[in-house]
C-alpha cells in the first residue's frame, strides 16, 4: 500500500509540468541613412549661423553645448526611443502563446518561466539625440556641416518567485551613431538609427532659404 501511494505521488507530480519560454532575439532591419553633405547657402557665415540658432530654439530641440566663436552648436533632442533606435524584436513563445516586443518600445513589461520559477520583467528605455552643427563660410556663401550621436538608457527590473534576492536590476547606456551600429549586451541584438533623427534634422535645415536639400 505504502509502494502504491509513493508511485501514485511521483505520476501525479509528474503530470503537472511547469510551463515552458522560448525567447527569440530578432535582429534590428536595416534603414536607409541620408547621406551627410554638407547644406550650402547663398548668405554669409553669420547670417546663416543666427538663422540656425533661431529655428532651433523655436523647436522641441535644446542646445546643449555652444561655441560662439568657432559657430559650433550641438542641440539635445528627446522623443520616443523606438522612433529613432532600432534593437530588434524578441518574440516570447510559452506553450504556443507568443508575444512580440519591440525592445525600444518607451516601456513594457513580459512574464517568462525559467525551469520551475516565473519570472517578470519591466523595461524603461529613454533617447536622447545630439545634433552637432558646424558652421564655415565667410560674407557670401556658407555651409552646414552635421553630425549625429545618439544615445538609449536602459532600465531591466526583473523579480522571479525565487525570492527577493534572486531579483535585479541592470542598467545600461548605449552610444552609436549614423554610420556604425552597436551591440546590445541587455537586448542580445545589434543597434542601429532608424534614419528618422537625421532625415528630420536635415529636412528643418534644408527649408531655410538658399540652402540645397540632400534629400534630392
Amino acid at each position: 500500500m505504502c509502494k502504491f501511494n509513493i508511485v501514485f505521488l511521483i505520476l501525479l507530480v509528474g503530470g503537472c509540468s511547469t510551463p515552458k519560454t522560448f525567447i527569440t532575439n530578432i535582429q534590428p532591419e536595416d534603414h536607409e541613412i541620408i547621406e551627410k553633405k554638407p547644406l550650402l547657402f547663398e548668405q554669409s557665415k553669420e547670417a546663416t549661423w543666427n538663422d540656425l540658432l533661431t529655428m532651433f530654439a523655436n523647436s522641441e530641440f535644446r542646445i546643449d553645448r555652444i561655441n560662439m566663436n568657432a559657430r559650433m552648436v550641438t542641440l539635445r533632442y528627446r522623443s520616443q526611443p523606438d522612433l529613432y533606435i532600432d534593437c530588434g524584436i524578441k518574440r516570447i513563445n510559452t506553450e504556443g502563446n507568443e508575444i512580440t516586443i519591440i525592445n525600444t518600445k518607451s516601456h513594457y513589461s513580459y512574464r517568462a518561466y525559467q525551469h520551475i520559477h516565473l519570472e517578470t520583467y519591466s523595461v524603461n528605455n529613454d533617447f536622447t539625440g545630439y545634433v552637432n552643427l558646424l558652421i564655415t563660410g565667410n560674407d557670401i556663401s556658407s555651409q552646414v556641416s552635421v553630425q549625429f550621436d545618439l544615445e538609449l538608457e536602459t532600465e531591466e527590473k526583473r523579480t522571479t518567485t525565487r525570492g527577493i534576492r534572486f531579483s535585479t536590476n541592470r542598467n545600461d547606456k548605449l552610444k552609436l551613431n549614423s554610420l556604425k551600429p552597436m551591440y546590445s549586451k541587455l537586448f542580445k541584438t545589434n543597434c542601429r538609427t532608424t534614419g528618422k533623427l537625421e532625415r528630420q534634422v536635415f529636412e528643418m535645415i534644408s527649408q531655410m532659404y538658399g540652402s540645397r536639400s540632400p534629400l534630392r
